[in-house]
């Protein structure tokens, strides 16, 4: 049987080697050891493995090989990965549907084509030359303007398509690629017209579709201001945030996003020194969006207009991310005045705004005294009601505490009036619907599980059981993976009590089960992102796969309390510089390690 090109991968490339071009590794036996690239820490807890030929933290607990490392460094899905480490081991890889890439590489070559003829455009074209003192007005600079490619379209019906079409595409193929469309009677014209273009680039930094702001006299006229590529298979706009392929880096190393609107929004950030900038543009923040910045940070600034829709936006933004476990705070910038504003006219006061940002419920709270009028009844009402489901999401009861007696202070109500109204707020009714799913159910399911604080143990183990049930309940049939809990010498008997029970319930009564089972909101939803099984399988989704991983996860958890333990005694000894104890505790941790990586 020939072999994988995943097995040739993992043959032809070192894991050491890998990992040392990312982080100084320091040869501790037969393992070597380094301050993990993922997480802050002062003592390394992060070990590879080079006879296993895999990595692993016991700060954060991410691990895995070649491939994990490089997703999780990158930011990559697995096919990404694939293809990268396959450069470097010198593989050539095999499409499994050579139409579908063909197509795929063809639209790519539109795009680019595309970028290059707006950029002609707006640096040589005399109406393009008048975009481009508008870009330098608005506050960009000329390496600005080239870094990030921004282009014009002439005010003329076919002239893209035209030239597109000398380069041999056809007008199918140009419409593919959202750059034209077509009547029914069979004419066409380009989409885009007398408009200064945005490219919108996929984390790799390749060009996949547009963004297009009317221009010149057009300005005057009824169309919209702002257009954008519409969906096609390289670009749909739900999961692609503006400048990923600038920032992902920026946001890695400060495990931190800045997330905001517009596309001058994050580029005039990026040009002010805010490089973990991203955007939204062109449509409010999904669970995509939010899953995909999930991959890089914890931890997100939003930083949106604060008109009406702005507020909007931002609270959609931080029931999302919220939702996910993201750390959120807000810039909040002047009432009428977006973030580009901010930066062209006042840069050093934006630079403290981003520098400070606000609480969640200071946020709701500036908001509120920003649209409603705290010294009448009504208005005292509608800040109640606007704030408080804001302050009961916070999970901290001090820090909830804090809030309840500033927005007290604000409206002049007392403290147990407010906790005794936030006691009737229904949380889920102002919830966000999260049945939207991924192209990649095993990467959104991989995504989540290894997006949660891994500091707090109890929480990623009910995270992992949640994701067990789920995918029992929707595929029963991998029951026999699950190892017999009843037995009492079970070694692999690490299942709680609560995920015990709903196993047993989903194997003996599955009508009760469906009942407590559509009872937990977070299992419901995980239910709703697994795939259907289809005539060619689960589209990369592998519910045994998934099966087992939880299941070594979980067994994980509970094995590596023993190794942080071992961690906080070495740290103290080597501060009394105990030096007989701290080789002796290492060699203990050293076993440990190649016990579970």
């Amino acid at each position: 049987m020939p072999i994988s090109p995943i097995d040739e991968i993992k043959e032809k490339i070192d894991i050491v080697d890998l990992v040392s071009q990312y982080v100084k590794l320091k040869k501790v036996g037969s393992n070597y050891q380094a301050l993990c690239p993922f997480h802050s820490e002062k003592t390394p807890s992060f070990f590879v493995s080079p006879s296993k030929q895999i990595w692993k933290c016991f700060g954060c607990q991410k691990g895995g090989n070649v491939f994990d490392f490089i997703m999780e460094m990158e930011g990559l899905s697995f096919k990404d990965a694939l293809k990268i480490l396959a450069q470097r081991a010198g593989i050539e890889l095999k499409e499994v549907d050579p139409y579908v890439n063909k197509e795929k590489k063809e639209l790519l070559d539109i795009c680019e084509l595309a970028t290059k003829f707006f950029q002609k455009q707006l640096h040589e074209s005399s109406k393009g030359k008048e975009a481009l003192e508008y870009l330098k007005k608005r506050g960009l600079k000329m390496n600005t303007i080239y870094e990030w490619r921004i282009g014009y379209a002439p005010n003329l019906w076919t002239a893209l398509s035209d030239f597109l079409q000398n380069k041999g595409f056809s007008r199918l193929q140009i419409e593919k690629a959202g750059l034209c469309i077509i009547s029914s009677d069979k004419s066409y014209y380009d989409r885009f017209r007398s408009r200064i273009m945005f490219p919108v680039f996929d984390v790799q930094g390749r060009v996949i579709g547009f963004g297009g702001r009317i221009f010149g006299a057009a300005e005057k006229s009824d169309v919209a201001k702002y257009m954008n590529s519409p969906q096609t298979i390289l670009y749909d706009k739900s999961k692609v945030l503006y400048g990923m392929h600038k920032a992902k880096v920026e946001i890695k190393r400060k495990n931190e996003a800045i997330l905001t609107e517009g596309y001058f929004d994050v580029i005039l950030s990026h040009q002010l020194g805010f490089e973990n900038t991203v955007g939204v543009s062109g449509t409010a923040l999904t669970p995509s969006h939010a899953r995909i910045i999930k991959r890089y940070c914890d931890k997100v600034i939003c930083a949106f207009d604060m008109d009406i829709a702005g507020n909007k936006a931002t609270e959609r933004s931080i029931m999302i991310l919220q939702r996910l476990g993201f750390d959120v705070k807000v810039a909040l910038s002047d009432k009428d005045k977006d973030p580009a504003d901010m930066i062209l006219e006042k840069p050093e006061e934006w630079r403290k705004i981003i520098e400070n940002p606000l609480p969640i419920a200071e946020f709701y709270i500036n908001v509120a005294k920003l649209n409603y009028d705290k010294n009448t009844l009504e208005g005292k009402k509608k800040m109640g009601d606007f704030v408080l489901p804001a302050i009961k999401r916070i999970q901290n009861k001090i820090e909830q505490a804090h809030w309840i007696q500033v927005l007290s202070q604000e409206i002049g109500v007392k403290e147990e009036i407010l906790y005794e109204q936030m006691k009737n707020i229904r949380i889920e009714d102002y919830d966000i619907d999260f049945s939207e799913t991924t192209d990649d159910k095993s990467e959104q399911t991989q995504t989540n599980i290894n997006g949660v604080d891994s500091n707090n143990a109890n929480k990623r183990l009910n995270l992992l059981e949640n994701f067990l049930v789920a995918i029992l309940y929707k595929y029963p049939e991998y029951f026999y993976l699950i190892p017999n809990f009843e037995e009492k010498n079970n070694q692999e008997n690490f299942l709680s009590e609560r995920v015990r029970k709903f196993i047993n319930d989903l194997k003996t009564n599955k009508e009760k089960s469906i009942e407590n089972i559509y009872k937990n909101n977070v299992i419901a939803e995980i239910i709703r992102s697994l795939p259907k099984e289809s005539e060619g399988g689960f589209e990369g989704f592998s519910p045994e796969a998934e099966i087992n991983y939880i299941l070594k996860e979980i067994k994980n958890i509970r094995l590596q309390e023993k190794l942080k333990e071992l961690s906080s005694k070495i740290a103290e000894y080597e501060k009394s510089n105990n030096m007989e104890l701290v080789n002796k505790l290492t060699e203990e941790f050293n076993k440990l390690v190649s016990q579970i990586i």
